[in-house]
């Protein structure tokens, strides 16, 4: 993944993420697996507030290849 898409999926994600929990999200540091076959696989902490308490998570984003035989 060239470094101008990861800045782009840094800014995105957490946007994504808060559309979907409908609420303010937290993204810390993607950590980018060299594993996964074909997929982009990255690992991060995410934080948001659940019933007014602040709570994190820990996510896997599995993204397919937007080039080649699996490209969505």
């Amino acid at each position: 993944m060239p470094s101008g898409e990861f800045d782009e999926l840094r800014l995105k994600l957490p946007r994504f993420l808060g559309e979907r929990i409908g609420g303010r999200v937290e993204v810390g540091e993607l950590k980018r697996y060299p594993v996964g076959f074909s997929w982009l696989t990255f690992g991060f902490d995410a934080a948001w507030d659940e019933g007014g308490s602040i709570v994190n998570h820990k996510l896997i984003l599995r993204m397919g290849p937007r080039y080649g035989v699996l490209a969505p």
